[in-house]
């Protein structure tokens, strides 16, 4: 169990919501409308704590912003590759209770991940603009 605090509370409210996956950035935009007082480093300090206990997810890109999802439930996701939005999917491809050593024969799989990419409705039509 981590130690509760205001900035934690803030971060784990924000990732509360459905389908919503932010940035460090766009968490720390939020928390510090609330609670001026805090710095980017305790976000990341939070977001980094609050990954390793279990109670978020950080997707990571690469080189791009990693985001962020509250929802724990396995679950997949799109990418849009000109904004960046990232959205739930949810998928029955039957992998969920599934050894997945069957799916990869010779590796110990531990865990996966899903992700679609793409361009989101949004972007679509300003390309069409």
């Amino acid at each position: 169990m981590i130690k509760r605090s205001r900035p934690k509370d803030e971060i784990l409210r924000i990732l509360s919501v459905p389908d919503h996956h932010p940035t460090t950035e766009e968490i720390f935009a939020e928390v510090k409308s609330l609670l001026p007082d805090t710095g980017i480093a305790t976000v990341y300090r939070n977001l980094e704590k609050l990954t390793s206990s279990g109670m978020i997810i950080k997707l990571e890109r690469g080189s791009g912003s990693s985001r962020y999802d509250g929802n724990l439930v396995k679950h997949d996701h799109c990418v849009c590759k000109i904004c960046g939005k990232t959205s739930d999917v949810w998928l029955n491809h039957g992998l969920g209770d599934k050894d997945l050593s069957d799916v990869v024969p010779g590796f110990e799989v531990s865990d996966y991940t899903l992700e679609f990419f793409g361009v989101c409705g949004e972007c679509a039509k300003r390309k069409k603009n």
